[in-house]
C-alpha cells in the first residue's frame, strides 16, 4: 500500500505545482504525519519534494525533476492528452486517470497550451473543439484575441487579451489570458466568450503566475448535502446508470431508495428532475427546501389560465 501511495504522490507532485498534505492525507485516508513520512521515503530515494510555504504553498517537486520524454514532442504528448480525455470522460477510473497525470507531468510546463484538472465531467461538442484549437493556435503563435464576453449577471463587454493556456476544472473549459483592460490576468469561461477573433497583432510572452490556474480556491466550494430519494421500481436502470447499483436499498415491492451526496446547485436538481414523477426526496433539509424553491420558481413561469 505505501509504495502505490508513494507512486501516486509523485505522479501527482509530477503534473501539479504544490499539493497540500491535507489533501494528501484526505485521499489516502491517512494521517498528515503519514504523508509526511512518505515524504521523507521519497527525498531518501533521491526524489526532490519539499513543503513550500506560503499562502499557496504546500508539497512541491523541484521543477529540474522532469520525466524523460523520450521522442515525443510537446505537441505530440497534447494530442494524446485530448484523445485520452475523451475515453476518461466515458472509462473514468484511477489507471486512465494515472496515465493522464503522467503524461501531462512530461509536457514541459513553460510551454504547455492546455492544463487539465481531472474532475467532472469533460465533454466537447464540434464548436468546442474548434475554439479550443483555435485558441491554442493563438497562444502557440503569440497572437492576440478579440472577443465578446458575457459575464454571469448577463452583462456583455468587449475583450482584447493575450492568451496564454487553456484549461478545464470542475466540468467546464477557461481561457486564462492577461487582459489589457483590468491590466492583469484574468481566467474566462469559454461558453461566455462570443465572436471569438484571433487577431494579427502579435505579444511578447509575459511571466504566467501558475496559481492563478491552480489555485484551490480558484471556484468558490459548493455546500454539499446527504440527499435521500425514494424512487419507482421502473426507475431503476436510470437511477443505477447515474450513479450505480451499490447504494441502491429496496424499500418494499414497489420503491427503492438511495442517499447520495449532493452539490446545492441547479445543476442536481435538473438531475433529479429527469427521474419525472416517480422520485421524490424525503427528510426535510436545507437541500430539500432549496430544490421546493427551484420548483416554485419554474411554476411561476407557466401560471394557470384562468
Amino acid at each position: 500500500m505505501k509504495i502505490s501511495r508513494l507512486i501516486e504522490i509523485l505522479l501527482t507532485l509530477l503534473s501539479r505545482e504544490t499539493v497540500s498534505a491535507t489533501e494528501f492525507a484526505m485521499r489516502f485516508e491517512v494521517s498528515k504525519k503519514t504523508i509526511y513520512r512518505d515524504v521523507e521515503s521519497l527525498n531518501l530515494a533521491g526524489i526532490p519534494v519539499y513543503l513550500k510555504q506560503g499562502r499557496y504553498g504546500g508539497l512541491t517537486l523541484e521543477n529540474s525533476y522532469k520525466l524523460d520524454k523520450h521522442l515525443l514532442s510537446t505537441n505530440d504528448l497534447q494530442n494524446i492528452l485530448l484523445a485520452l480525455s475523451s475515453v476518461h470522460q466515458q472509462i473514468s477510473n484511477d489507471k486512465i486517470t494515472a496515465t493522464l497525470e503522467k503524461i501531462s507531468s512530461m509536457i514541459v510546463q513553460e510551454n504547455q497550451q492546455i492544463f487539465f484538472d481531472w474532475q467532472g465531467n469533460m465533454t466537447a461538442h464540434d464548436e468546442l473543439r474548434d475554439l479550443t484549437q483555435c485558441l491554442a493556435d493563438a497562444i502557440q503563435n503569440y497572437q492576440r484575441v478579440g472577443f465578446s464576453y458575457i459575464d454571469a449577471a448577463g452583462n456583455e463587454s468587449q475583450r482584447e487579451v493575450e492568451p496564454t493556456n487553456i484549461f478545464f476544472k470542475v466540468d467546464h473549459w477557461y481561457l486564462h489570458a492577461y487582459d489589457d483592460s483590468r491590466k492583469a490576468f484574468r481566467n474566462f469561461k469559454l461558453s461566455r466568450m462570443m465572436n471569438v477573433k484571433v487577431l494579427k497583432l502579435h505579444f511578447e510572452a509575459r511571466e504566467v503566475p501558475k496559481v492563478d490556474i491552480v489555485k484551490d480556491d480558484f471556484l468558490q466550494a459548493t455546500p454539499l448535502f446527504k440527499v435521500k430519494i425514494v424512487f419507482d421500481k421502473s426507475l431503476r436502470e436510470k437511477v443505477v446508470d447515474w450513479l450505480g447499483q451499490k447504494e441502491i436499498i429496496r424499500k418494499d415491492n414497489q420503491n427503492f431508495e438511495i442517499t447520495i451526496t449532493l452539490p446545492l446547485k441547479e445543476t442536481s436538481f435538473r438531475q433529479i428532475l429527469s427521474l419525472g414523477n416517480k422520485a421524490k426526496i424525503i427528510a426535510d433539509s436545507p437541500f430539500e427546501k432549496a430544490f421546493r424553491d427551484y420548483l416554485s420558481a419554474l411554476v411561476e413561469h407557466y401560471p394557470t389560465s384562468l
